[in-house]
Formats: structure tokens, sequence, C-alpha cells
């Protein structure tokens, strides 16, 4: 980090404002702050503190406190540092919270603590952050150093100065860890930890695992024990009486080489299995009992494995001998199955045929004659129902003929009556006269056959045409009323749209009057409405007054509160920091007791160095820890927070409550709600004469509308006029050319309807009976046929008439049922026939088979195989079980073996880098002791010509005691008597040159590591005054070395020889008002 610039003002003794420009200082690499006692030259280093990290040394966090005593209430108090790190240029600015006057009124407020992080891009600079914590958060990215660390490695401040130099290995660890980014091993050596811990418990899960198996193992090796002592304990079952009896029904069904002897031999009762004899002792034993387990290992694990191959195989046999008896005791059950079927179908077979030839005469007389005498009758069944239906139709159709005839002369009566001539004399053709009497139809007789068929068909077709033409003018009458309507309704319309005309123009008339009145009342309305915009302005800013005035007490309340929320955070805040200070009191005052209860008879002194202790101080006080100073600073950090958001809500409620109060324009609530109901009638008035002048347009609007669309009207009225009238006069002359043509249609009749009902009449009625005649010739020469064919297949089929043909007929349902009592009956008697004549059913014996002893003996056998089945089914997962868990036996142990030797390696290594070691360093503090040693070489290298070669600085990597960490350790080697001595034991100025060297050593080693943080810029602090005359030759001559290094170093010193060696000044004087300001300049003369 290199420092460019600083502003303040209002912070400490600055109170106007001061700008340092400290790149104006690289070329000479060295510049000296100077001024009397008390003129604020350490004020200037707790401004850079204060701006990298919000806080400064001298007053312990307290921030506030740095706000310059000589400001008044309106002068601001802000710090802003610029510096360059990593290449990028970056501005910090930060204000504390302090106490300022009010921008409106009297009194005061408390302003809030502000920060800003920029950085430069280009030519702008650019704000990353303006909150508290995400300003810490990005500086501690950028540069990554505690303020603790910062004052040890950069600015080395009063009574901070040799804090490096005396601390112990973890302290000196903590802060060589930032600077040179360590923590990396500090994370690998927890990994490998971690990964130790992980194969130990990997190696206990697995030793356990190995222990599971084992047990499971003897549980296999148990239970093979007693499934072989079961195995030997079973003996054969004997055959007994069931086995003799199937032995019986062997030889009496001729089987007897079968044979059943064997079934007793080959299987094993079920009621056996389990019985062992007293004296049977199982075949083998695995190499240990539960009296005495050997060691799991190949060898055991290969003999019980072939223990349960063995035994799987033993059953496997036993189980292939069952199986043989369970097939022969099968075949002898199906042999004895099959013979009883046959016994069974043959006295059968014997029963059928009996009873078929029994019943054969019935079959002959009752049901084979009536079948062939249907089968006769069939044939002429078609030609019996034909001569029936033709006689049926030709009655039938000579009735029709009569019913037409008589409807037809009904019509001509009719026609006769009305005095009206027949259309045609073939109406009369065939008219019936004395038909009770037996005479023949009237005119009938002096006409032949052909001739009245021709009159009937010339009456027809005279009829069809006079009703076609009476069907086209079928509608006349009606056509002849509706043009007649049409002519009426003409006439009413054209009188219609005259009157209409007349009050059209009536109407437009009037209208220039109406038109003139709504004008003059527009004009009227429109000069009172003329104010509304004024009005509704008016009213808008009365009611945001209102409104404000009716606000103000709510905000005066809420303001009042966030103030007493700001005095309650204030004394919280307070209270929290006394406790912060109570507590590092109680341990300054406990440092002493602390120290002493530390010394060892011998040992040496670490403040004094003197190894004996006379005296060493008593505790008196409770001692305090880390943790309640932590949570005593957290408990002060958070009152802090606190209250900075209570004065930021109660400035906002400020800024709020000033706000609303200008609005209200100094009214109070009734003013302003009496004006406002003022301002609500004006704008009421002036809206209601805005509303009626709009409404008094819309009226001359629409009236003027109406004139236009009257005109219209009247345009279009005088064109239907004239249309209608045209139209009248054309109706007129189509109704008298329809009347004309209804007069030649209706002839003597009233109406052409009327002529055209009669005329369908008598229509009707000749074609019904035209169609009559025909139809009873056609049926009367139909009938006589049927009857020609009748008779000729009678005199055929021997039938002597037809209703010896129905009598014969069989139904459908009947001969189905005597034909398949005729086919069932010759079919069984066939079957029975063809059984009884199989070469099987010959030389059956005549007695039953009996099956029971065959089944018994199957039974018995089934029941041996299914024991010996389960015993393979027991013996085969036994096998499986123990092949399994031999074979994670064996990987378990070829496990152990693996993690036995890399967890122990691991642990070992885990030891090594966590410092559990001989001389207890971690990997971090191993890799940080290089570094250290660089360290130490650079300072050396300051120190010995600073010291005139007496003293130099040694890596202590010895152990320390009470188990702390090691290898970090600092000697101090003097070089005139030979012997090593602690920090502690050099002297006020011995500590200060010691310590200077140290902290340029570790700048110089810092800055030229390619992963460390680049220390720039360095102050120093006052110590120069503890050194005599040649020290300080020694030591200034060390610090003009450093012009040529690159680094800026700024020193705060009284001494007036370094005043006279250090050209590059910053001046810090007291003005008369007490202020101070800072001048840049050479030094020239003598010190003030």
């Amino acid at each position: 980090m290199r420092l460019l610039a600083l502003e303040l003002r209002g912070f400490g003794p600055f109170r106007d404002p001061q700008r340092i420009d400290f790149a104006r200082f690289d070329e000479e690499g060295l510049f000296l702050i100077r001024g009397r006692t008390g003129a604020g030259k350490s004020s200037v280093l707790d401004a850079i503190v204060y701006a990298l990290y919000g806080s400064t040394p001298r007053y312990e966090g307290a921030s506030k406190e740095v706000r310059s005593t000589f400001c008044s209430l309106e002068e601001p108090t802000s710090v802003m540092l610029e510096f360059e790190h990593g290449g990028a240029r970056h501005r910090v600015t930060r204000a504390p919270e302090y106490e300022a006057a009010k921008a409106r009124g009297t009194g005061t407020t408390v302003r809030p603590s502000a920060q800003r992080l920029e950085r430069l891009e280009g030519a702008t600079w650019v704000a990353l952050a303006t909150r508290a914590r995400d300003v810490a958060e990005l500086l501690a990215g950028i540069f990554p150093l505690t303020a603790g660390e910062f004052l040890q490695v950069v600015m080395l401040a009063q009574n901070k100065f040799q804090e490096f130099l005396r601390a112990d290995s973890a302290n000196r660890q903590r802060l060589l860890r930032t600077l040179f980014r360590t923590r990396r091993y500090e994370r690998i050596a927890g990994l490998v930890v971690e990964r130790a811990k992980t194969s130990g418990a990997e190696l206990t899960a697995e030793r356990r695992r190995l222990e599971d198996v084992a047990v499971r193992l003897r549980g296999v090796e148990a239970d093979l024990d007693a499934a072989e002592r079961e195995i030997d304990g079973a003996g054969d079952a004997a055959a007994g009486d069931e086995t003799g009896a199937a032995s019986d029904v062997a030889r009496r069904l001729g089987t007897e080489s079968v044979g059943t002897e064997s079934v007793g031999r080959e299987s094993v009762g079920r009621e056996s299995v389990g019985t062992a004899p007293d004296d049977a002792e199982p075949r083998g034993t695995a190499p240990g009992s539960a009296a005495d387990d050997p060691p799991l290992d190949a060898e055991w694990l290969g003999h019980l494995l072939e223990r349960g191959e063995a035994h799987l195989a033993d059953c496997r046999s036993r189980e292939a001998r069952c199986r043989s008896s369970l097939e022969r005791a099968s075949e002898r059950r199906r042999l004895g199955e099959r013979t009883l079927d046959l016994q069974r179908r043959r006295d059968a077979a014997r029963a059928e045929r009996a009873e078929r030839e029994a019943d054969r005469e019935r079959i002959d007389s009752e049901v084979a004659d009536r079948l062939a005498a249907d089968e006769r009758a069939r044939p002429l069944l078609a030609a019996v129902a034909a001569d029936e239906r033709r006689r049926a139709v030709r009655s039938a159709a000579l009735e029709r003929l009569e019913e037409a005839r008589a409807h037809l002369l009904e019509e001509c009566h009719i026609e006769a009556a009305a005095g009206r001539a027949l259309p045609h004399d073939g109406l009369r053709v065939g008219e019936p006269s004395d038909r009770d009497a037996g005479a023949p139809p009237a005119g009938a007789e002096s006409r032949a056959p052909d001739e009245a068929a021709a009159a009937r068909e010339a009456a027809e077709r005279v009829l069809t045409e006079l009703f076609g033409s009476l069907s086209d003018g079928a509608d006349l009458d009606d056509r002849i009323e509706s043009e007649a309507e049409r002519c009426r309704e003409l006439e009413k319309t054209v009188r219609e749209l005259e009157a209409r005309a007349a009050e059209l123009e009536l109407r437009r008339a009037e209208r220039p009057e109406a038109r003139e009145r709504l004008a003059e009342r527009r004009a009227e309305a429109r000069a009172s409405a003329q104010s509304l915009e004024r009005a509704d302005e008016t009213l808008e800013r009365l009611r945001n007054q209102e409104a404000a005035a009716r606000a103000l007490p709510e905000l005066e309340e809420r303001l009042g509160s966030a103030l007493a929320a700001v005095r309650r955070a204030e004394a919280d805040a307070d209270e929290a920091e006394r406790a912060v200070r109570e507590r590092y009191d109680r341990r300054w005052r406990g440092a002493a007791p602390h120290l002493a209860a530390d010394l060892r008879p011998g040992g040496p002194c670490p403040v004094c160095g003197s190894l004996e202790h006379p005296a060493p101080a008593a505790a008196s006080i409770e001692p305090v820890s880390d943790a309640e100073i932590d949570a005593a600073e957290h408990a002060a950090a958070k009152a802090d927070a606190e209250l900075a958001q209570a004065r930021e809500r109660a400035e906002t409620a400020s800024k709020e409550h000033a706000a609303r109060a200008a609005e209200t324009g100094g009214l109070d609530i009734a003013a302003a709600a009496a004006r406002v109901e003022a301002a609500l009638a004006e704008v009421g008035r002036a809206r209601d004469a805005d509303e009626r002048a709009a409404a008094l347009a819309a009226e001359i609007e629409a009236l003027d509308a109406a004139d236009a669309e009257d005109a219209r009207a009247g345009r279009a009225l005088d064109r239907r006029l004239q249309e209608h009238r045209a139209a009248a006069t054309r109706a007129a002359g189509a109704l008298e050319q329809l009347r004309a043509e209804q007069r030649a249609l209706r002839g003597a009749f009233d109406t052409v309807r009327d002529r055209l009902r009669r005329t369908e009449a008598l229509l009707e009625a000749v074609r019904a009976r035209n169609r009559a005649e025909r139809a009873a010739e056609s049926a009367g020469e139909e009938a006589d046929a049927a009857r020609e064919t009748l008779v000729a297949a009678l005199a055929e089929s021997g039938f002597e008439d037809a209703g010896a043909v129905r009598a014969a007929h069989l139904e459908d349902s009947t001969r189905r049922a005597l034909a398949e009592e005729l086919d069932a009956h010759r079919t069984a008697l066939r079957t029975a026939l063809r059984a009884l004549a199989e070469p099987d059913l010959d030389g059956l014996p005549e007695a039953r088979v009996d099956l029971e002893p065959l089944r018994t003996a199957e039974r018995t056998a089934a029941d041996a195989l299914n024991a010996a089945a389960t015993r393979i089914g027991a013996a085969e997962r036994l096998h499986r079980t123990a092949a399994d868990e031999a074979e994670r036996a064996r990987a378990a142990m070829r496990r152990l073996d693996e993690l036995g030797e890399r967890a122990e390696a691991e642990r070992q290594l885990a030891s090594d880098l966590s410092g559990q070691n001989e001389r207890r360093i971690n990997l971090e503090a191993f890799v940080l002791a290089g570094h250290f040693e660089e360290i130490i070489a650079a300072a050396n290298a300051r120190l010995g010509g600073i010291t005139a070669g007496r003293y130099e600085l040694e890596l202590d990597d010895g152990l320390a005691g009470r188990q702390r960490q090691s290898g970090l350790g600092l000697r101090i080697f003097d070089v005139y008597n030979g012997r090593s001595r602690t920090p502690a034991s050099l002297s006020g100025g011995e500590t200060f040159l010691v310590s200077l060297a140290l902290a340029l050593g570790l700048a110089d080693v810092v800055s030229a590591q390619a992963g460390g943080i680049a220390l720039d810029t360095m102050f120093i602090d006052e110590g120069f005054g503890s050194l005599d005359g040649d020290t300080l030759e020694l030591a200034m001559r060390t610090l003009d070395d450093l012009r040529q290094g690159g680094r800026t170093i700024g020193v705060i010193s009284h001494v007036r020889s370094m005043h006279e060696r250090i050209p590059a000044q910053l001046d810090v004087r007291v003005r008369p008002d007490g202020a101070s300001e800072i001048v840049a300049e050479p030094a020239s003369g003598p010190a003030d």
C-alpha cells in the first residue's frame, strides 16, 4: 500500500480543512512530522488509521471522540485518505457521529456516522460502498490487515512499537499469516487431520464389519452341524401294509415286474425326519466350536466351504433316489387308473346296447313313419298355399271393384242434382243397376269389353286435363284478394305520407326561435363558469395545507419518540463503552499477577530479565478473559450501531416534520378546514355553471341536428310519395286483369277453387274404378292358374286333397325333435357296439380295480421326495450363505490390511502437520518460520549497522512452556558476551532500535514476496529520544538508506538532529485560537 493524500477537517486539534500530499515525498523517501508537544503530530497518524478502520488506537474504538473540540455546531468533521494498492487507486472518506445544529429552526441534532469507498476508473471516481459493513469488507479484501496488525508493521505508534518484537509464537503467527497469506497451510493441515480421522473411522468400521461376518460364519457352521446330524439320523421308512396292497393290485393288473418293494427302501418317510439314532455323530466339524473358536483365516474358510459342498452333494443324491421311487409309484397308480377307466367304459357300453335294442320297435312306428309322410307332404305345401292365396285375392278384388263403381255413381248423382252435365260419357260405363235382382250393369250389356275399357280410359284422360287447367289457376281467387288489399294499402300509405310531410314542414318552421333562446342561456352560463380552473387550483392548495396541518401532531409525536430513542441509545452506548474500558482496566491491573504466575525459579523475568524474583505480584482482582473482552466489545459495537440507526431515524423524522410544517403555510387545522370548505362551495358553483353551459350547448347541437335530419326526412318523404302513387295506379290495372281470368275458369261455379274440388273428386273416383277393374281381371286369371297346378300335384303324390297334405305336414320343432330322437337312438347303438369291439376292452377282469393302495404308495413317495427337496433347498441356502460370507470375510481382511497401513501413515502425517510433534511446530508455523528467517536476516542487515555489530536477532524454535505453540520464537544474541537473551531484557533504547530494524526487515521481505502485501509507506512515532548521540547517528544512517529502496517512511520526533538531517518535513503548528494546522516546509532551525 502506498499512501497518496490525506484530507481532514474538524478532526482532533484540526478545525479547518488540512491536506497532506504524501506523493510529494516519494522522491525523498523519508519525511519528518514535527511540532511541539500536543500540537497534533500523532493525530495525523490517528486520521490515517481512522480512515482505514473507522477507529483510532488512542480512543479505544470510541470514534465519536475524534471530532475536534474547536468545531462549532455548524462545522463538519471528515477524513479522506487516498491510497494506491495492487495497481488500483482508491479513496475512503469517513465522518464520525457528532452533534450539529438543525438545518431549520433552533436546537441541535445528531449527525450519524458516514463512510464512502471509491475507486478511480479513468478520470472518474466510482463509488463502491457506503455502508459501514460493506466498506470494511471491501477494504479487508483490498488490504487484508487488521488495525492491530497495521499498527505493528506499517504504523509503529507510541506504546505499540515493540509488540511484534515481544509477541509469542502464536501471536506472531497470526500477524505473519495475514502478511504472507499462509492460511491455506492451516487448511491443508486441517484437511489431513480430517482425512486421518476418516481413515481411522473407516478402519474401526471395517473391523466391526469383519466381526459381524465372523459371527454370521459361526452361525453357518452351527447350522451345517445340525443339518448333518439330521440327515445322518434319518432312516428308511418301511412300506408296511400299504406297500403290500399296492403289490397285490399290481399282480392283478399283470405288472409285477414294476416291483413295489423299493418304495419303502428308497423313500424316506416324513415322520422319520429328525429321528437320529442314539449313537449318531456328525460326519465332520470345522476346526473349532463354541467352546474353542479358532481365528478366522483362509484355511478355516476353505474347510467350511468344503463341508457345505459335501453336504449339498449328499442331499442331492438322496433326492435323486426318492425321485426314482416316486416315478415308479406314479406309473403303477396311472396303470391302475387306466384299467379302472376301461372297466367303466365296458360296463357302460353293455348297458347302452341293451337299452337301445329294447326301444327299437317304438322308434320305427312312432318316429320313422311320421318323418317319411312329412317328407312327401312338404313339396305340396307351396301349391296348396298358392291356390288358397289366389282365391282370396280374387274375392278381395271383386269387392273393391263394387265399392269403386258405387262411389263413382254417387259422384255422378251429385253433379246431376246440381244441374251440371258430366264432362264425358265414359263416367257411366259399368254402373250397377238392379244388382240385387241379378241384372247386369246398365249399358254394359250393349258394349264389348274392349270398347268399355277404352271409354273408361278416355273419361279419365278428359278429367285429368281439366284438373290440370284448374290447378294452374287455383290461387287466382287469393291473388285477386291480395291484389285488392294491396291497392287499398297503397292508397292508405299515400294519405299517411301526405300528412307526415305537412307535419314536418310545420315543425321546421318553429325551430329558429327556440335555438335563439338556448344560445342566450348558454352565453350566461359560460360567463359564470370561467373561474372554475382557478377555483380548482385554490382548492388543491388548501387541501394540501389541511392535510399537512392534520399530520403535524403525529409527526411531532414520532419526532419526540425518535429523540427519546436516541437518548436511550446514547445511554446504552456509553454504558457499553464504560464496560469495555472497565474490563481493559481490570486486564492491565491484573497483568503483573498474570506475568508473576509464569515466573520460574532461576528463570528470567519477562519484564526486567532478572533471574531473581523477590516479591512476585499477587492476584488481587478476578482476571478478565479474552472472551469477556470480546463480548464487551461486541456489545459496544452493537450499541454503537443501534445508536447510529436511532439517530438516522430521528434525522428522518425531523426532516419530515419540518417539511410538513412548511406545507401548512402557518394555518392550524380549523383555519385550513374553513378555507377548504369555502373553496369547495366556490368550486361547486363554478362547476354547476360549467355543466349548465355544456348541457345548453348539447341542446343547441341536438336542435341543429334535428333540423338537418328533418330536412333530409322531407326530401325522402317526397320521393316515397311519388313512388307510392305510381304503384297504386299499376296495382289497379293488375287487379282488373286477374278478375277477367277468374270469370273464364270458374264456369258455372262460384269460384275457381270450388270447380277444382269437384273436378278432383270425379277424377279420383274414375281412377279408383279403373284400377279396380284392372285388378279384378288380373286376380281371376291368377286364381285359375293356381288351381290347375294344385290338381296336377295331388295326382302325383297320392294325397286325396289339400286337407290330407295339411295333416301329414309336421311343424319344424316337431320334425327336429323326431329327427334328433331317431338319430340319437341310432348313434348310441352304434357307439355301444363300436366300444365293445375295441381290443382294450377285451379280456379285462370282471372285478373293479381298487386305486387307494396305489395312491397311498404314491403319496408316501412324494412326501419323501418333498422332504429331500426341502433339505436340498436348505443345503443350497446354507452353502450360498457360507460362500457369500466367506467372500465378504476375505474382502474385509484385504481392506483391513490396506486401511491399516494407510490410516497409520495418515495419522502420523496429521500429527506432524498439526503440531503434535516433538517440537510442537505445525505446518503453517514451519512455512512461516522460513519467511521469519528471511525477516530476521533482513533485520540483522540493518541491526548490525544500528548497534555497531553488537546485537543479532535469532530464530528460537525451542519448545515453549505449558504446551504452547513453538517455532516462531525470537531471541537476541549479544556479541559482547556470546550469549542469547529474550527481547524483554532489552532496555528502552535497545528495544526501539531492535523493533525498528525488525519492522524495516519485515517490510522488506513482505514487499519482496510475490504473494505478500506491498508495504510502500511506513510511519514511526517517537522513540528516537531514548537513543544516545552515536546510536542516533547509526539509526539516522539506516533511515537515510531507505531513500534508495523505493519506500516512503514518515517519522514523528522531537530530536533536533533529526530535524536537521531530514529535509522533507510537515510542521504541525498551534494557532493563536488553540486549533492546529499543517504546513509543509523544510526544517530551518531548532524545533519549537
